[in-house]
């Protein structure tokens, strides 16, 4: 401490450097704070276009597959088949229509791997087929018997259904169907094809990624999941949404972001998945051919954007650092000269405190500055003192002549008395020696 407190430099630099750092802290914590408001912003923004860019390639994936179907079914010959034939159970050995419509739905299987099939629901017999050919498994399946029969006769057009388990090789798929009319308006039958979900995660959401981070999820309008990281068989293609946090530990928040992505078509949220803050985005899959409205959501960390405010943080704090540390060593050089001149000051007042200093010497003013005032009082100060100490020299010398004067008179007095008293005590004598003869 005491060796601040001697140097008036090194108290201007610190003051002046504590106080910049000082103010630089303060400005260097609104920004971080501003900075995590942008950065979530920023990263939102980026998200949000990633997903955009996402959702659209999901539709137009989608979309190909129902040109796929419109022209599978707009065939003569598919249609021919499916006009002619008319017999339920009947034999078709001999049909060659028959083998030619097998063989053209398994082409479509061979030609994409995330096709499983196409099928056909007859109107005329109920009975199904796909590439595999006629199903004859169990007599008793009769196509309008079964659910996604009447929803589709409902719906009249190309539509995507939710995600369900095949009974027969327990693989899950998205299907795209339609109904399919002859020239004359008369209904044929259901067509469709069915989409493998693993072939949807894998080629289309997998790889969705923010600098490596984070994981997407589709979801049907009516809240299940088409697809998701964590499907397992405790919690299969088709769950709800908003069962995860049943179904998971450390995770809360999935139902109530359930119904905000069956409400909104956009919107960001938060969520706990498996002991971790997420960001969740989600922007719509929609399309109008085939017709469907599905959600796109992605899970990033909120971590990720910790990760980029920290980073900001310890750039914008040794900036600040550095620009302390810069500006002190400047204000240090700057104040050199000063130095300088304030040594050369203090020696001269310590020559003068001590006594045996030059009072003929003066300092050498070069500033109009505090200092060179400083300087030229010194100078003016030590005129004065010169002049003072010169006039009590002159005084000194001319008491020193008067009293040497005085000296002398007052020797020649004395001398003067001593002859003075000499002739008195001689005249005494001669009187006392006149007075005893006369006697």
């Amino acid at each position: 401490m005491n060796w601040f407190r001697a140097s008036l430099t090194r108290q201007l630099v610190a003051s002046i450097g504590g106080s910049l750092f000082i103010i630089l802290t303060l400005v260097t914590v609104y920004q971080v704070s501003q900075s995590r408001q942008q950065t979530r912003e920023q990263v939102g923004r980026e998200v949000a276009q990633l997903v955009s860019e996402q959702a659209s390639a999901i539709a137009a994936f989608f979309e190909a597959k129902g040109q796929v179907i419109h022209a599978a079914f707009s065939s003569p010959q598919v249609k021919r088949f499916f006009r002619e034939y008319d017999q339920r159970g009947g034999s078709l050995q001999g049909n060659a229509d028959y083998h030619d419509v097998t063989d053209y739905f398994r082409f479509f299987s061979d030609q994409d791997p995330a096709i499983k099939s196409l099928f056909f629901g007859s109107n005329h017999t109920y009975e199904y087929f796909d590439l595999n050919g006629r199903y004859s498994d169990d007599p008793n399946y009769y196509t309008n018997k079964r659910p996604w029969w009447g929803e589709a006769i409902g719906k009249d057009r190309l539509y995507v259904t939710d995600p369900a388990v095949d009974a027969n090789d327990g693989s899950v798929s998205a299907t795209v169907k339609r109904t399919v009319y002859d020239h004359d308006g008369q209904l044929l039958g259901i067509g469709g094809m069915d989409i493998l979900i693993t072939t949807i995660g894998e080629s289309l959401l997998s790889n969705i990624k923010y600098q490596q981070q984070g994981q997407a999820f589709l979801m049907t309008e009516q809240g299940k999941l088409v697809f998701f990281p964590a499907f397992s068989d405790r919690f299969p293609p088709g769950s709800l949404l908003g069962e995860v946090d049943n179904q998971f530990a450390d995770s809360s928040g999935f139902a109530a972001l359930a119904s905000q992505l069956i409400n909104q078509p956009t919107g960001t949220a938060t969520v706990q998945w498996q002991g971790q803050t997420q960001r969740v985005q989600w922007q719509p899959v929609d399309s109008d051919y085939p017709l469907m409205h599905w959600r796109l959501g992605f899970l990033l960390p909120e971590q990720v954007v910790d990760a980029h405010v920290a980073s900001e943080a310890w750039s914008t704090g040794l900036a600040s650092v550095l620009l302390t540390l810069l500006v002190s060593a400047v204000v240090w050089l700057l104040l050199l000269p000063l130095k300088a001149q304030i040594r050369q000051l203090v020696r001269a007042m310590e020559e003068i405190a001590q006594g045996d200093g030059d009072l003929s010497s003066r300092i050498e003013v070069s500033r109009a500055d505090e200092l060179g005032q400083l300087g030229r009082a010194f100078n003016l100060f030590a005129e004065r003192v010169h002049q003072l100490v010169n006039q009590s020299k002159e005084l000194t010398q001319s008491v020193s002549r008067s009293s040497q004067v005085a000296t002398d008179i007052w020797e020649q007095t004395l001398a003067s008395m001593s002859a003075q008293k000499g002739e008195v005590e001689q005249a005494s004598a001669a009187t006392n020696e006149m007075a005893q003869t006369s006697a």
